[in-house]
Formats: structure tokens, C-alpha cells, sequence
């Protein structure tokens, strides 16, 4: 079974960083999606879960509340209980240690010249993105 989420968002608040019981680290965040159908805007929220020590660490030194990212990681589902007792599916993506991507397509202040990348693959430039994409503003 294959089930893959790509998406193109900003982050919500500065990543969540954690460390594991065996020293290794992972990165928990929310990425906004923006999309404008017949002129009304609206937006989709999506948890990822990073657990590459290399990603997670672009996303502590590089990403901050406002930067958008580009994922790629393995679509999950997992349930829990809140706090009220009630059981709650929750849907994530996750980037594993050894596969999913990660870019860093800008930061809140745009400073950088050029994205940081994290993950296989030739770097892109993608200073014109928001042109390219129907929805992004």
C-alpha cells in the first residue's frame, strides 16, 4: 500500500523539537495551505512529523513561524484519546529517516538568497513560485 502526501505550505508556529529516549531527534510542525476558489480563500491545515536527524535539523536552525516549506513524506493515520476521553483519529505526514523531502522554499524575512534543501534531489530555484502555482498568494 502506498499512501503520499506532497504538499506547499507555511508554518503555522516555530517547530516542535523533541528528543528521542536513544538521543536522536524529530520535529513535529503544521503547515497552512492557502487555496482561493471563486475568490473566497480558505485554508487547510496539515501535521508532519520529521524523524531525520539532517531535516530536523534545517527546520531548528532555518525555519521559524511563517516559512514555507515544501514536504513530501508518507501519508498515516493513527488514533488517540484527548483529554476528554475521547477517541480521535488523526491524519499526519511523515517524513522518515530514510525517505521523504523537505525544502525550505523561503524564510519570514526572506533574507536568504537562496532556499536551504534537506532530501535527495538537484536543488531548484523557487523565487518565482508563487507565479507558477494557482491559489498561492
Amino acid at each position: 500500500m502506498l499512501a503520499r502526501a506532497t504538499i506547499i505550505g507555511n508554518l503555522g508556529r516555530d517547530p516542535e523539537i523533541k528528543e528521542t529516549s536513544t538521543g536522536g531527534k524529530f520535529a513535529r510542525f503544521s503547515l497552512a495551505v492557502n487555496k482561493v476558489t471563486k475568490g473566497e480563500k480558505s485554508t487547510a491545515w496539515f501535521d508532519v512529523t520529521c524523524w531525520d536527524d539532517k531535516k530536523v535539523e534545517v527546520l531548528q536552525n532555518y525555519a521559524r513561524k511563517g516559512t514555507r516549506l515544501y514536504v513530501d513524506g508518507e501519508l498515516t493515520t493513527r488514533t488517540y484519546t484527548d483529554k476528554n476521553g475521547v477517541e480521535k483519529l488523526a491524519v499526519e505526514i511523515v517524513i522518515g529517516r530514510f525517505d521523504g523531502r523537505l525544502l525550505l522554499v523561503s524564510s519570514r524575512d526572506d533574507s536568504a538568497a537562496t532556499p536551504q534543501q534537506s532530501g535527495g534531489g538537484a536543488s531548484k530555484p523557487w523565487d518565482d513560485l508563487d507565479d507558477d502555482i494557482p491559489g498561492f498568494d
